[in-house]
């Protein structure tokens, strides 16, 4: 009986206008390149190599292949090797193998009104939070000056949820530039400026998986307004058409202060 081992693969995909995800071919670690004809099926399964995800039956050259995708990764149930080699993690979207037989690459296409935008190896995928408005996911490139952008300074990383390997970047001085307060984060504080949520491992800032980005999507999804109360800063969920109304409504009260 042939021993069967779980590979990751490195994938081609399509996302269509309707957000649904389609893969188009399987790249293999000595640049071995497999077209998939056609997609018969979509389940969500255990696979008998380990772990649970979508499971696709695709047709490649006339052949029923099964395809994984599991946590924002792909993989395949190979034939095993004699000796199972030892795996150790070493970036968020690559996987090497001890001594390296493979080096696979994580490939993402965007779809942004009916276009498609590859997104390299280089960038990882955030949620990015603004005041007063819907978190959305970006993709962004994983150094240090763009991330600095997106809060619009130094940025401080602070990890509230040590249960989760994500990480919360943020403005290092946002209370004391006066920048406007964010959202309020259940045990921790208010963030002041924007800020954005993204994966770690190690010492590294990585992709936030699926789930990840399904549950803090869901966590910050209504901005907040911050009313002053006699007991302090109280938050108050909104829409970002009453949050604008407010800030307006604030700004000329400060107007007509002066």
């Amino acid at each position: 009986m042939v021993q069967r081992e779980k590979r990751y693969v490195a994938v081609d995909v399509r996302f269509s206008t309707e957000g649904r995800l389609r893969p188009l071919q399987i790249i293999f670690d000595k640049g071995q390149v497999y077209k998939i004809d056609k997609i018969k099926d979509i389940c969500r399964r255990a696979a008998d190599v380990g772990g649970v995800g979508d499971r696709y039956t695709c047709m490649i050259q006339g052949k029923e292949r099964e395809l994984w995708f599991e946590d924002g990764r792909w993989f395949v149930a190979a034939k095993g090797a004699t000796k199972r080699p030892r795996l150790t993690h070493k970036e968020p979207d690559t996987l090497y193998l001890s001594p390296p037989l493979y080096h696979p690459i994580q490939r993402y296409f965007y779809c942004q009104k009916g276009d498609f935008y590859m997104v390299n190896e280089n960038k990882i995928r955030i949620l990015y939070v603004q005041p007063g408005k819907y978190p959305e996911e970006r993709f962004v490139v994983n150094e240090l000056h763009p991330l600095q952008q997106l809060v619009g300074g130094d940025i401080q990383a602070v990890y509230p949820w040590s249960k989760d390997n994500v990480a919360l970047i943020c403005n290092d001085s946002g209370k004391v530039d006066g920048l406007p307060l964010n959202r309020c984060i259940e045990d921790y504080d208010v963030i002041a400026g924007n800020f954005f949520i993204c994966g770690f491992s190690g010492e590294e800032f990585c992709s936030l998986t699926d789930k990840q980005l399904r549950h803090y999507e869901k966590l910050f999804r209504d901005p907040e307004l911050f009313l002053q109360t006699l007991i302090g800063i109280m938050p108050m969920k909104c829409t970002p058409d009453q949050y604008k109304r407010l800030m307006q409504e604030r700004s000329a009260a400060n107007r007509g202060e002066r």
